[in-house]
């Protein structure tokens, strides 16, 4: 960690889907992940790509406050995810929308909001009075990509499990090496100050 600040146990946490790593995907992460930590934020850096996730299997019931009825790689980080103060959730697009590996994190996270009331046909969705968190959007694709409709996936998925969008970043180029943004200093430094503004609005005045 850079530059700690203070001992607080507040937490940021990144789930990131490429595949790639070093990729310009990856590096803006982390100047997220160090902001957050130069204000003195515990973080967690999560590559989907080398967890072995079972895609939502629809169960019909809800698990709970257990979150899932699965126990595979991306159980721990469902309740990690619950108990953070940030997160942020980080993509390439492929096709105009997320990468698989995040489209399979996000489809676990359903029974955020599980449906109830299966033994009197009344069924509604359960409200788990999860904690406030912040949350952060990164997206990377060529020049001629379309980012809406991976920002609509994301936003849903904040909608739907609880967090408060904070900031997004989309970084459309036209190169093909790996890490490109590493050229694109200034954009760095906005990812570096997106996490700090975000620490700083996460802890409480």
């Amino acid at each position: 960690m850079r530059n700690m600040k203070n001992s607080q146990s507040k937490k940021i946490l990144a789930f990131n889907g490429s595949p790639v790593k070093e990729s310009s995907t990856d590096l803006i992460t982390r100047e997220i992940i160090y902001g957050a930590e130069q204000e003195g934020f515990e973080s967690e850096h999560v590559y989907l790509n080398d967890l072995d996730i079972l895609p939502c299997q629809s169960c019909g019931e809800s698990p709970g406050n257990k979150l899932c009825f699965f126990e595979d790689d991306l159980f721990p980080y469902l309740h990690k995810f619950a108990e953070c103060d940030i997160t942020v959730v980080s993509s390439p697009v492929y096709f105009d929308t997320v990468s698989a590996q995040t489209k399979l994190m996000i489809d676990r996270c359903n029974c955020f909001k599980p449906l109830i009331g299966y033994e009197t046909g009344d069924f509604k969705f359960a409200d788990l009075n999860l904690k406030p968190r912040l949350g952060i959007i990164v997206l990377v694709g060529g020049e001629r990509e379309k980012f809406t409709h991976a920002l609509t996936v994301i936003k849903g998925f904040f909608i739907w499990t609880g967090v408060k969008l904070f900031d997004e970043i989309i970084y459309a180029h036209g190169e093909y090496t790996k890490g490109a943004v590493k050229d694109n200093q200034e954009l760095l430094q906005q990812a570096h100050e997106i996490g700090r503004k975000a620490a700083l609005s996460a802890i409480p005045k």
